[in-house]
């Protein structure tokens, strides 16, 4: 579990800190662009490999110091948004005139959220499963110093294919324990083991410590298994 949590926060943290990073970028380009009026002289297109024709809009603005800059915008979509002729709305740098863009959603910073959404998603999963995995470590904890301990008949080991970490799932230890006070057969089940341990069995019952106050918490002893890294 700790790993899986590791490797979904690993992925997410790159998307995040890319998502981060191209939003700061548009933000400080807004806050010291110039504000102009600019007009739109032609309505290109590209065809994508994926996407289809897309168009995007050519424009034309003049800059503080009289100078005409031509621009394409990084915004492009699958049926024209704007007309020839028409006015808009432009921010450019006023250290590079030709780092100009249209008033709206911008392709940089809607990169920048996407990756920062893709970021957040996998860091948040990523966390959760963390602390999961923290919270039953000290269950566990728990479990050895106030839980009580019972000798549970070994019933098999076997391979627990409903979680997999790389395509490769864990094996578990599986026993049986019936309560003295309702006569209910109760069923154990390991944490995952990443290794065959049924070799390393060699008594017929195995301890398992039990919540006092709900027998469904518990914590099937595998001490003895060898630590393989």
């Amino acid at each position: 579990m700790k790993l899986i949590g590791l490797i979904l926060t690993g992925v997410g943290l790159p998307f995040l800190l890319m998502g981060g990073i191209l939003t700061y970028q548009e933000i400080n380009f807004l806050h010291t662009a110039v504000e102009t009026a600019g007009t739109v002289k032609e309505i290109a297109s590209y065809t994508g490999s994926k996407s289809g024709k897309q168009y995007y809009p050519v424009v034309e603005f003049r800059s503080e110091d009289g100078r005409l800059y031509t621009f394409k915008s990084n915004h492009s979509a699958a049926e024209p948004e704007y007309q020839i002729g028409q006015t808009v709305t432009v921010y450019y740098n006023p250290a590079e005139p030709a780092e100009a863009q249209i008033e709206g959603m911008t392709e940089l910073l809607l990169m920048g959220l996407i990756f920062g959404g893709i970021g957040l998603i996998f860091c948040s999963i990523g966390g959760i499963v963390i602390i999961l995995y923290i919270r039953r470590l000290r269950e566990i904890e728990w479990l050895k110093q106030n839980g009580t301990a019972v000798e549970a008949e070994f019933d098999s080991v076997f391979y627990d294919t409903s979680y997999k970490v790389n395509n490769k799932s864990p094996y578990r230890i599986r026993c049986r324990w019936i309560n003295p006070y309702n006569s209910e057969t109760m069923i154990f089940k390991s944490e995952y083991i990443w290794f065959d341990p049924e070799k390393y069995i060699t008594s017929k019952t195995l301890r398992v410590f039990i919540d006092p106050g709900n027998p469904k918490k518990y914590y099937v002893d595998t001490s003895f298994l060898p630590t393989i890294k």
